[in-house]
């Protein structure tokens, strides 16, 4: 194959993927037109509560996408739940919210639950949230 012959195979294939693209995103688009709402929202809101029995929370978003480290996270496409503490929390603070999310929580959504220190360290993940998120009441 020389280049006269690949270009216009490589544009071809673009413009297939492209529109694959953009039928999927329709058909995902119309089927979240047609459903009731996410699955996810009651799940999120437990573990909002069994976190708020740990640790004290400055506030709390529901996100697209994860607002740390991307690479880091499970289902990283999908929406996670940051929650913003008022203290720096210790590693085992992290593993006793873990795994009483894992015990008490959806099993799925253990993995999506964010655990940023205070917002005053922190202006760049609370920024993401503020934008792209959907703040939620946190729990007192």
């Amino acid at each position: 194959m020389n280049e006269a012959t690949a270009l216009p195979l490589i544009q071809h294939l673009s413009n297939q993927m492209r529109a694959s693209k953009i039928e999927r995103l329709e058909r995902e688009l119309a089927e979240a037109k047609a459903s009731l709402g996410d699955d996810l929202a009651g799940p999120f809101v437990l573990a909002l509560a069994i976190v708020a029995q740990v640790i004290r929370i400055e506030s709390a978003y529901v996100v697209p996408s994860p607002i740390t480290d991307e690479k880091a996270w499970e289902g990283a496409a999908d929406w996670h739940l940051a929650v913003f503490t008022t203290d720096e929390l210790p590693a085992d603070t992290h593993i006793e919210i873990r795994n009483r999310l894992r015990d008490h929580g959806s099993k799925t959504i253990a993995g999506r639950v964010e655990l940023i220190g205070p917002i005053e360290k922190n202006p760049e993940p609370l920024a993401r949230a503020c934008a792209d998120g959907l703040k939620l009441e946190v729990p007192q």
